[in-house]
């Protein structure tokens, strides 16, 4: 953002991003957010290709877990199938999806964001730019898509779309995604290693697939939204791509509820926190979520009928 001439602190403050956010490996932007972001940095620097950009600086690494089991899967195809599998750990509001093999024999390869009061644009540029470059690593230029596909209007003119993206690109197209041939999907990967595919996959699957228990995902969220001071049920269900209501109810059949797990959780960090002697009372405060210490006061004294102070203390005077 710099080198287009922009403020990226500035823009950051505006939208209530947390500017070391990218400092934190256990936390986390909303999707929402983040669709924001690239929109509004998009038309505040007069720069349509903007998402494209992004991706030249990102690589696939920024998909952790998900770029160590796909470029250890067999070949192409059974990395997609694994993408579409596992997709929801690294974005729960992304979901990729695999069509039936048009006349031609090529497969389709479908990207859907749910959040419909959000601007997408940008984001669909950039996700689809980055399952470029990931396809590229896989297997080079062999393995360009067939044809790009996006549901909405070129934001650029379409020699930057193909001199970026290397392949041919479709607009206003009933989905957004990709196309891949019969023979790039039987492309083997070259130096894949089972074993590390199967840990990468062991580790993924661990987070639960759609429709399994919902508690475990609800935890990992509230674990990653807690120091942003968004960890509302509606930012989860957000991130979760479905209604409040039916994250409630769902929550409600495994017989608990979000203001139950995350008081549990605070309750479970806030004695962690505590106990390391370098952390200040208000840094604990806002690294629960709270916005004022009378709140964390309250809560800590309903936890354990005493202050947070007076548990700190105690502590101290075990190690003495």
């Amino acid at each position: 953002m710099s080198s287009l001439g922009g403020d990226p602190q500035q823009l950051l403050q505006e939208l209530h991003v947390s500017d070391d956010l990218e400092d934190k490996n256990d936390t986390f932007m909303p999707f929402r957010q983040l669709a924001l972001l690239l929109e509004v940095s998009a038309n505040s620097l007069n720069c349509p290709d903007f998402g494209l950009r992004i991706s030249q600086w990102q690589g696939p690494s920024i998909l952790g877990p998900i770029a160590v089991m796909i470029r250890n899967a067999d070949t192409v195809q059974s990395a997609m199938e694994d993408v579409a599998k596992y997709l929801h750990v690294h974005s729960p509001a992304l979901s990729f999806s695999i069509l039936a093999p048009d006349s031609n024999g090529n497969i389709s390869f479908v990207f859907h964001i749910d959040e419909p009061k959000t601007p997408l644009d940008q984001a669909y540029e950039l996700t689809i730019a980055n399952a470029v470059h990931a396809l590229r690593m896989l297997g080079g230029e062999a393995t360009l898509p067939v044809a790009l596909h996006f549901a909405h209007k070129p934001n650029s003119a379409l020699d930057v779309y193909q001199e970026r993206l290397g392949c041919p690109v479709y607009f206003e197209q009933e989905w957004s995604g990709f196309k891949l041939s019969p023979e790039q999907l039987a492309r083997p990967i070259d130096q894949a290693d089972t074993e590390t595919h199967r840990l990468a996959i062991s580790y993924l699957a661990s987070f639960h697939a759609p429709g399994s228990s919902l508690t475990p995902r609800v935890i990992e969220l509230i674990r990653g939204l807690l120091p942003t001071g968004q960890c509302r049920i509606e930012t989860v269900a957000d991130e979760l791509a479905i209604h409040t209501r039916t994250l409630q109810r769902r929550l409600l059949q495994e017989q608990q509820s979000f203001d139950s797990l995350l008081d549990s959780h605070r309750r479970q960090l806030a004695t962690r926190y505590l106990a390391e002697k370098g952390l200040r009372l208000s840094q604990i405060v806002g690294m629960l979520g709270y916005t004022e210490q009378s709140s964390f006061n309250r809560a800590f004294r309903r936890w354990f009928e005493q202050t947070p102070r007076a548990y700190r203390l105690s502590l101290s005077s075990k190690d003495n």
